[in-house]
């Protein structure tokens, strides 16, 4: 089993592209304790937007430089660099009551120690950001047996995958260049995979997996890879 996981995260890095997943918190997070409300946009004080807010579980800022519109404090909690391999259509022209739009959908697979959910973005080395909007993940059966994710899972599929628009709040991500997330995504002539852990932030373990918020997975007793490379030593955390 771990050779053919080795395989196919090697395929990734031979024939796949770099790009960076942003994992999102979420309501089941906040539940859980794991993070507080944006400090900026969401207000509990005895006001009419503390009243809005309560109501619509929203603000009215949604292009919030601290949450990124999740009215979660820091918007994300992990921001990774891992190889991907991209299966997309051309777009597709359509005219729309805002006006004339280019929707385009696309496949995208990577490798196992994370798990992306719905809502969660991925950013691509051309400068497009894509929201995910559905998932699934390759297993290698053995036998009549129930497969168990922590023994038998290859990868993740994030099967349909949407370009947003650059007004969504998305765009305001970092990088937020387009020119700077090309330049640290898209390398050219490597041998080796590059160390990308001076970009990447981890807000909790990706092995810390709570029963009530199973979004970042890195299943208990898996490897994780860190910082993009296939054999790391340690794992640190901020």
């Amino acid at each position: 089993m771990l050779n053919a996981r080795d395989q196919h995260t090697e395929s990734l890095y031979r024939v796949g592209e770099y790009s960076m997943f942003y994992i999102m918190w979420d309501i089941q997070d906040h539940n859980a304790g794991l993070v507080a409300r944006c400090s900026r946009c969401y207000h509990e004080a005895d006001d009419i937007e503390a009243e809005i807010n309560k109501v619509y579980k929203q603000t009215n800022e949604h292009h919030c430089p601290v949450c990124y519109g999740t009215t979660f404090e820091g918007g994300f909690k992990a921001k990774l660099i891992r190889p991907a391999m991209w299966d997309f259509g051309e777009y597709d022209e359509q005219e729309q009551r805002r006006g004339v739009v280019l929707p385009q959908n696309a496949g995208v697979q990577s490798t196992f120690d994370f798990r992306m959910d719905t809502g969660d973005y991925i950013l691509r080395a051309d400068g497009t950001r894509w929201i995910v909007a559905s998932l699934s993940a390759n297993h290698l059966r053995t036998g009549f047996g129930y497969p168990q994710k922590s023994q038998t899972v290859l990868g993740f599929n994030y099967g349909n995958v949407r370009r947003e628009d650059p007004s969504d709040v998305s765009y305001i991500l970092p990088p937020v260049k387009a020119e700077d997330l090309t330049a640290l995504l898209d390398v050219r002539n490597r041998r080796f995979p590059v160390d990308f852990s001076a970009s990447e932030i981890l807000r909790m373990p990706l092995k810390d997996i709570l029963d009530g918020a199973p979004r970042l997975t890195g299943f208990p007793g898996d490897d994780v890879f860190p910082s993009n490379t296939l054999f790391p030593d340690e794992v640190t955390y901020p």
